[in-house]
């Protein structure tokens, strides 16, 4: 077993290794990605002068296993920041500031269904919300937190008995691409990452780098990695959703000290200009903690407190007229 000088001199070694490849990529600035927007791996990125209306949309989500069901409590919250002159100005929210929790419990799931499932229905609270509130807010920029797309592990097989909620999270995606085109530009931030969708296209054979571990080293402050494609070939979501046109992805780092973001956008062939521009801009105010305001505001309005598990167990406890049987290896007397 490794100590911890072990693990903290592998952990260097790693990050030396990388930073030599990322500088080694740096001296050449180019590529050959398949279907890359720019004929340059790394290219500065402009800050705008923020005059217009961010809505951010984030959700939260506990659940609990219990013998024979899943239960799940979670909720999600839009804000709209309004900004004139680079400068916030006023804050509103939907539905309201702190939203009541949504209850749900599915039975008979196993262990991968269950899991899948809790990300199907933290997925529909939030794209639910996000459509909402671009009717009612009318924002310009939509910040959508996560991924654009429903991830590879969102997606049950075909003949389980949630394959239908994994369909009905791509409709409701395919709502919200249609809600926001001609009307708000729709941009999924990312914070953490561990997708290879970079590094595999460069042909850079290393299964210990992450797209955003390379980027990093690559990227100086200010600075975005060229615009390239979702995937590499269709997968069932973007086949699905490319009518709306292509999911396309970059890297930016608007502070030297923060990790780079991993930005996605639909490409209507005007969005690449636009979008590298508008995070930049709203990602550059905290040196340590690169990122948009109005979805930290959404992050800790969207929060959840474990007593709110609680609370719904207690109450359900009652109406069965006694207690939720828990797992068994959560329920020994001893430790």
């Amino acid at each position: 077993m490794a100590g911890l000088s072990e693990v903290a001199e592998a952990i260097k070694s790693s990050e030396e290794r990388i930073k030599s490849i990322a500088e080694r990529f740096r001296k050449n600035n180019s590529h050959e990605i398949g279907g890359a927007l720019d004929g340059e791996l790394f290219v500065p990125v402009k800050s705008d002068k923020i005059d217009y209306s961010v809505c951010a949309v984030d959700g939260g989500l506990i659940s609990e296993r219990f013998h024979g069901s899943d239960m799940l409590v979670g909720k999600a919250v839009a804000v709209l920041f309004e900004y004139s002159g680079s400068k916030f100005s006023s804050c509103r929210y939907l539905p309201q500031k702190f939203p009541p929790c949504v209850v749900d419990a599915r039975l008979g799931l196993d262990e991968r269904e269950s899991q899948v499932y809790s990300s199907l229905f933290r997925l529909g609270m939030e794209i639910k919300t996000a459509i909402d509130a671009v009717k009612r807010f009318s924002p310009e920029v939509l910040l959508f937190d996560g991924s654009l797309l429903p991830l590879p592990s969102d997606m049950p097989a075909k003949e389980s008995a949630i394959y239908p909620e994994y369909n009905k999270v791509l409709a409701l995606y395919a709502e919200l691409y249609e809600t926001c085109k001609g009307r708000c530009t729709l941009i999924g931030v990312i914070k953490d990452t561990r997708s290879r969708r970079l590094v595999s296209a460069l042909g850079i054979a290393d299964e210990k780098m992450s797209d955003s571990y390379f980027a990093n080293f690559l990227l100086r402050r200010g600075e975005r990695t060229c615009i390239f494609p979702y995937a590499k070939e269709d997968t069932p979501a973007t086949a699905e959703l490319k009518k709306f046109g292509r999911v396309c992805c970059f890297y930016l780092k608007p502070s030297e000290t923060d990790l780079p973001l991993r930005i996605e956008f639909v490409d209507d062939g005007d969005a690449a200009g636009r979008v590298p521009a508008i995070i930049n801009s709203l990602s550059s105010i905290s040196e340590n903690y690169a990122y948009p305001a109005a979805l930290i505001e959404a992050d800790l309005c969207a929060a959840m407190d474990p007593l709110e598990m609680e609370k719904v167990k207690s109450e359900l406890s009652a109406m069965l007229g006694g207690p939720l049987r828990p797992l068994r290896r959560n329920a020994r007397p001893f430790r």
